[in-house]
């Protein structure tokens, strides 16, 4: 059941992709390609547009769903019980409000910068976007370009249906059989709120990334500056697109290519200000540690002060005796 459950929503955009395939050829090709006629060159040049895109899109599907977004190394650093971890304290930059380093308490690792554990995965991403039930794989490091790619591919192909078949729309008419009408309005409406839907999608991805954030950190708002309101990884525009789609230009609409970074650490946009930020955290934790030992001192103070309470009081009642004794010795000798 639960490999339906995962696998339902890969079958469900397969069909879909189906569906309005089906439907466009039926409503905008099927005359010109069927009657044996010499092919307009318009129709002609929208077919290998179409098609195009849609082999981009089904590469960068599978790319983006097969690919590895990227995990914690099983090394020594990130292990949460290693011996040497305090040799790699300074290595991240996001603490806990302790000023500790962040770890998974299900990975048993100490995370990197802009971490998270998907619980749907089971495992911790390396720049965690969100989980796409879609691709049944989630939106990390090193599949961030071929998801990103995926959504700009699907726009450009339902841009394109919606502006071909809007004159297939307007030629309606009685003498048109009734499945021909209905494969013709469903699949021009299917296209039309699927367009709207990726038009906002791809908007609000394209701002995160030209900004340099991620999803989980824009719904967060942990790391914007209040000063700039920007995020502190953003390394401007141009840079925060070749850290999602890759160093070359020449590579970034198409399906190859990753970041050269391993996803464990990233520049940031002011390093005078973290520098700030790892001292303070230096000093809370030190000014921590003496209020423990304070704490720690005046526990074992008054534990002391406490047990010798007794002793007082039995040395006090000796003394107060012996004086008795000795001012009754003193009266009986004056009689």
């Amino acid at each position: 059941m639960s490999c339906i459950k995962t696998w339902s929503p890969v079958v469900a955009v397969f069909l879909l992709i189906g569906v309005l395939w089906y439907g466009y050829f039926h409503t905008h090709w099927r005359k010109e390609v069927t009657t044996g006629a010499s092919i307009p060159t318009g129709i002609l040049l929208e077919v290998i547009f179409f098609h195009v895109f849609l082999a981009l899109l089904l590469v960068t599907y599978f790319r983006a769903m097969f690919a590895k977004p990227g995990t914690i190394p099983n090394t020594p650093q990130w292990k949460l019980s290693g011996a040497d971890g305090a040799k790699y304290e300074t290595v991240t930059v996001e603490t806990k409000r302790t000023g500790q380093r962040r770890h998974c308490k299900w990975c048993a690792k100490y995370k990197p910068d802009r971490t998270h554990h998907c619980r749907v995965c089971n495992a911790c991403v390396l720049k965690m976007d969100h989980h796409c039930i879609f691709i049944n794989n989630c939106v990390g490091f090193y599949n961030h370009k071929f998801f990103f790619l995926l959504i700009i591919y699907t726009w450009c192909i339902l841009a394109l249906m919606v502006g071909t078949m809007i004159p297939d729309i307007k030629d309606l008419n009685s003498s048109m059989t009734t499945w021909d009408t209905f494969v013709a309005l469903f699949t021009f409406s299917l296209a039309v709120i699927l367009l709207l839907v990726f038009t906002v999608f791809d908007g609000l991805h394209i701002y995160l990334m030209l900004k340099g954030m991620t999803t989980i950190e824009y719904c967060e708002k942990n790391f914007r500056n209040p000063s700039t309101k920007s995020n502190m990884y953003s390394r401007g525009c141009f840079g925060n697109v070749r850290a999602v789609l890759g160093n070359n230009p020449l590579f970034w609409l198409v399906p190859f290519g990753r970041p050269r970074s391993n996803g464990l650490s990233f520049p940031t946009r002011d390093l005078g200000r973290l520098q700030v930020d790892l001292e303070a955290n230096r000093s809370n934790r030190s000014s921590m540690r003496s209020m423990e030992d304070r704490t720690e001192r005046e526990s074992l103070l008054k534990s002391q002060a406490s047990r010798s309470q007794p002793m007082s009081r039995k040395i006090s009642g000796d003394f107060s005796a012996i004086s008795t004794s000795g001012e009754s010795e003193h009266v009986e000798r004056r009689y």
